[in-house]
């Protein structure tokens, strides 16, 4: 991590043998990086599954009301009014 943020302590239950291989493969001092940085890409991970879900569900609803749309048609309806170029 780059730069260091506020952070808090906080407990949690995770599977023995995952415990015992995290505490072998990372080293004292590099533990709180390493959750944090699995978390964060976890969560980025987990967001982008939610969008593309939502995506799915308003395409198969446009699909019933008889509208459909290329990629390219959605992507431009997307990021109309958006800054992007």
């Amino acid at each position: 991590m780059a730069k260091t943020k506020q952070r808090k302590k906080i407990n949690y239950m995770v599977n023995k043998d995952l415990l015992i291989n995290f505490y072998t493969l990372v080293p004292p001092g590099k533990r709180s990086d390493a959750i944090n940085e699995a978390l964060e890409e976890w969560m980025i991970q987990r967001g982008r599954e939610i969008a593309s879900d939502a995506i799915d569900r308003l395409r198969e609803e446009d699909k019933k009301r008889g509208i459909t749309l290329t990629n390219q048609e959605f992507i431009k309806i997307r990021d109309e009014g958006r800054n992007r170029k």
